[in-house]
This record gives structure tokens, C-alpha cells and sequence, in this order.
């Protein structure tokens, strides 16, 4: 049977093949999915899975490759105007976690064209290119996400906000009184974040290491809209934290411009000092060097 007789034939199997590509990657990663580190580790997928389907699509149906070239380029083009938009048009945008991955993603394919061009130097070099840009954006996640969500990679920062508009409750439904001289260190969570959940226990710990007096950590929730009555203090307890816990209002998060769950959040005298992620909070000492300056 010809394939150059039976277009449809050749659609159905193609894309039967995508998707037992797709089949695995998700028996791969797919325990991962919700958590950080599945995004990054997602990028060695997207490079070998386009290399190894062009040269799939290429050697099995030879009489149909250049459809499937034409759709890849406009494919690949409009990702690529999409990442440039997202970097230099938009603002924090969580969107921007995939950058890389479309790098891989059209790495791959380009490297499969050069693969069946004969230029196997070259198409090695792209792949070479694509596994450096996969190992840096693993082992270097946690400022990559830093970047992306804030725009910067230290988190610190020097924001005017009223505190008087920032309302928070505790679990009997007390409304939260901010103090002067205080520094807050607010970890910003929801009930449908694994990733809060995984860094939960290190934000306790922080709180019951903390020997300042003028420091006070707090675990503020972000209510989601299934979210029951209680539904938040229920899971801190489950998990055993001893950081006080307090509820937001639906728009407090986006008043103190959280933008990615969890998110740190060091308020001070009506100023916001640091907005980041727990990594670079814990690793550049941010406590110490706001209260010691």
C-alpha cells in the first residue's frame, strides 16, 4: 500500500506515533507533574522526542516529510516570537518557565534536518547545545524561576505599600494587626501547591531557628475558591508546623505583587524588601542582612 495514496493513513500513524512519544514522556515525568523540578528535567525530553520524530517521520514516510517540515517551521517560528514576547514584552510572567524547554524543543528538530541532510557534526553540536542549555536550566531552577516570576535574582527590593489595605485573619477570624519596626516574613501559599507543601518544612524551620525578636514568620494563604471553611489551618496542622498561620484576602496576593506559589515576602515599616522564592531567601542570608544593615 503506498503511502502517497493514502494521506489519511499516514496522518493517523504519524500522529499515533506523537502520541506514544507522549505516552512516555508523561510515564517518565509524570510523577513529577506539579512539582519544580518535573519544568526543567522536562527539557532533555523535548529535545531527544523532536529529533528522534523528525528522523521517524522522515525515514518511514519519506513521501509526506515535507508537510510535516512545513508545519514544524511555522510551528517552531511562532514559539519563538511567543518566547521573545514573553521575555522582553511581558512582566513576570510564570509563562517564561518554558522558554528553555522550546529551546530544546527546536534544538531537536533542527538537529534532526541536519541529522538527514548529512551534516552530522552540526546536528550533534545542536543536541550538545540543547543538553548544556537542559543541565544548566536543572541545576540552576530555583534563579531561573527567581528571574522569570520578580525580575530579579536576589529578591531584594525597596517598595513603598500602605499596610493599612493589607488584611489578613487567623483561625479564629481575628483580623491581623501590623506592627511597627517588625520584619514579616511571609510565606505565601495555597492548598493546591505541592510545590508550598515541599518547602513548608524549611520556612518552620527558619521560624524556630529565628532568635531576632523584631522578626515574626507567618504562613499567609491565598484562599482558592473550592477552599471550605478552616480548609487551610487544617492542612498547617496536618503538617505539623509551628509558624503562625493566617488567610489573605482573595487580593492580597497581587496587592504585594505574588505572582508564583510559594512566594517569600519580607514587609517592613510600609516597605516590601524582599519578594522571592525560598531559595535564593535561604541562600543569600536575606534576615541577617536586612536587620544587621
Amino acid at each position: 500500500m503506498s503511502y502517497a495514496k493514502h494521506p489519511f493513513k499516514v496522518f493517523i500513524e504519524v500522529w499515533l506515533y506523537f502520541l506514544l512519544f507522549i505516552l512516555l514522556q508523561l510515564m517518565v515525568l509524570g510523577p513529577g507533574r506539579g512539582y519544580l523540578w518535573y519544568v526543567p528535567a522536562d527539557c532533555y525530553f523535548q529535545l531527544l522526542l523532536f529529533f528522534m520524530f523528525t528522523l521517524l517521520i522522515y525515514h518511514r514516510y519519506n513521501i509526506s516529510f515535507r508537510a510535516y517540515r512545513y508545519f514544524m517551521n511555522i510551528m517552531v517560528t511562532l514559539l519563538l516570537v511567543y518566547c521573545f514576547k514573553v521575555l522582553f514584552l511581558d512582566s513576570g510572567n510564570i509563562s517564561d518557565l518554558a522558554i528553555p524547554n522550546i529551546f530544546c524543543l527546536a534544538l531537536g528538530y533542527w538537529a534532526g534536518l541536519l541529522w538527514i541532510r548529512q551534516y552530522k557534526k552540526w546536528s550533534v553540536a545542536l543536541l550538545l547545545a540543547g543538553l548544556l542549555i537542559g543541565t544548566v536550566y536543572v541545576t540552576q531552577f530555583k534563579y531561573f524561576s527567581q528571574f522569570y516570576s520578580y525580575r530579579t535574582v536576589t529578591g531584594l527590593i525597596n517598595e513603598g505599600i500602605g499596610t493599612d489595605s493589607l488584611v489578613m485573619t487567623d483561625r479564629n477570624g481575628d483580623t491581623f494587626r501590623w506592627e511597627p519596626d517588625v520584619y514579616y516574613v511571609m510565606d505565601f501559599w495555597h492548598t493546591s501547591c505541592y510545590a508550598c507543601f515541599q518547602k513548608m518544612p524549611d520556612f518552620n524551620a527558619y521560624h524556630e531557628r529565628n532568635t531576632y525578636k523584631n522578626v515574626r514568620y507567618m504562613l499567609v494563604n491565598h484562599p482558592l475558591n473550592r477552599d471550605t471553611l478552616m480548609m487551610a489551618f487544617k492542612i498547617l496542622d496536618e503538617k505539623g508546623v509551628t509558624v503562625p498561620g493566617y488567610t489573605g484576602t482573595p487580593n492580597l496576593s497581587s496587592q504585594l505583587g505574588v505572582v508564583t506559589y510559594p512566594t517569600i515576602i519580607v514587609l517592613h515599616n510600609n516597605k516590601i524588601l524582599f519578594r522571592g522564592n525560598a531559595e535564593p531567601f535561604a541562600d543569600g542570608n536575606i534576615i541577617e542582612k536586612l536587620v544587621l544593615k
